[in-house]
């Protein structure tokens, strides 16, 4: 059997009852590299979203959904905010228009600083991960989350629960920050954020970028896939 990353092949021998196959291979997967950042990014991405305030935002961007956990980071943002810390915008991305999205930006209305794009795809996507100070991801389940490495593609950071399943190769990377999918730990883990130097948020970048490189790149995916299937 063949799995996209380390914690996906252990959770499997939880799964099913007399589960013993004769041989478990993590493959790895990987993602092309993004594409080479140009100045019409920040145009798309300044025309679909008219509130941002032109300053590093922390960013979700992914089906607004139960499972994502964005419920969790809305409340913790909330918290913050309520505690007086000086919070960059949170830029909200995705399909919006169903019931889940519209409880979600009932429960986030109370802010100013919280903003809904819609779904944002080209050049204003790829404008969202190059312009973020982080990418947050507090899901309750995900197997891979192609966006986060997506974001790691783009020098950006990443904040992620322990049940996004690439978790333990972004932390052995120093790509982010990790931490239980519970409110309590997400607030905890975006106030550790907030008291980072801008120095220590460029180092985590760059290490975001390598974890990238040395994990999730399409050249060393195949590579990885050659070898196990060879050996």
């Amino acid at each position: 059997i063949l799995f996209t990353c380390e914690e996906e092949l252990r959770l499997a021998r939880t799964t099913f009852k007399g589960y013993q196959p004769q041989e478990e291979l993590n493959v790895g997967y990987g993602i092309q590299p993004p594409p080479t950042y140009e100045p019409n990014m920040l145009t798309e991405l300044t025309s679909k979203i008219p509130l941002w305030n032109g300053k590093p935002y922390w960013l979700f961007l992914s089906r607004i959904h139960e499972k994502k956990g964005v419920d969790l980071l809305i409340k913790a943002y909330l918290q913050l905010e309520q505690e007086g810390l000086d919070l960059p915008q949170l830029i909200i991305a995705g399909p919006i228009n169903h019931s889940y999205g519209l409880e979600m930006q009932k429960l986030a209305k109370v802010s100013k600083n919280i903003v809904f794009t819609g779904m944002l795809q080209g050049a204003a996507k790829w404008g969202a991960f190059h312009h973020a100070d982080a990418f947050i991801l507090p899901s309750h389940q995900e197997n891979f989350g192609i966006a986060v490495v997506e974001a790691m593609a783009c020098k950006t950071p990443v904040l992620i629960s322990n049940k996004v399943n690439i978790w333990r190769e972004i932390k052995e990377g120093s790509g982010g920050l990790v931490f239980e999918n519970n409110l309590p730990e997400t607030i905890n883990n975006l106030r550790e954020w907030t008291s980072y130097t801008r120095e220590t948020k460029d180092q985590i970048a760059l290490d975001a970028f390598s974890t990238y490189e040395n994990y999730f790149s399409i050249e060393i995916a195949a590579k990885t896939f050659v070898n196990k299937i060879s050996n």
